[in-house]
């Protein structure tokens, strides 16, 4: 088993249009499942690029982007407490371990998972109320482990990341998840 957390990065950028995949931030409001259109396409047509915090923060960088990186305190230790402080370095807010019983005025609600000992995962709160999330390089699904549309994330199978640490709330345009691409290549 390979456990990924960062991914080699091409020395290209790839362009789709008018379309920069390695820096489209989505809406300041609760974004729907629409994985097509979501960040124009970018989590579909850059899919193996974009990991699980892109898709939660709504920003695709094409970095495979990790918490804290962006803002240079990124996560050293793989535990809930590391994950949240690196996230909120970015500019998430922690919200507690209560499921959000409706849409934030601005931005939306993300869940933290644990894989102990080796890795995390976000979950995102879609527009219908539903979640959704993108493991790793894989394509983007509103159904937990099990094939469960997923109502609650604390109650969903996200396995192997077996342990929920709680909710964080998101404003795309005011989070910082990683470096553009281009940064990282200097």
């Amino acid at each position: 088993v390979r456990h990924i957390e960062e991914l080699d990065l091409p020395d290209t950028l790839q362009f789709r249009g008018k379309v920069n995949c390695s820096h489209e931030v989505g809406p300041d409001t609760v974004p729907a499942y629409d994985p097509q259109h979501d960040d124009a396409g970018c989590f579909v047509t850059h899919q193996s690029e974009n990991n699980c915090y892109n898709y939660a923060t709504d920003i695709s960088t094409d970095t495979f982007a990790q918490p804290g990186r962006g803002t240079g305190h990124k996560w050293k230790a793989n535990t809930c407490a590391a994950v949240r402080v690196a996230a909120e370095s970015d500019g998430l807010e922690w919200k507690g371990t209560s499921l959000p019983s409706s849409a934030p005025s601005e931005g939306h609600y993300v869940a933290l998972f644990i894989w102990p000992d080796t890795n995390f995962h976000w979950i995102r709160m879609d527009s219908a109320g539903n979640w959704s999330h993108k493991p790793g390089g894989t394509p983007v699904r509103n159904t937990d482990n099990k094939g469960r549309e997923i109502h609650d994330p604390s109650k969903s199978d996200f396995s192997p990341w077996s342990q929920f640490c709680g909710y964080m709330h998101v404003v795309p345009s005011m989070v910082k998840p990683d470096r553009m691409k281009e940064e990282l290549l200097v």
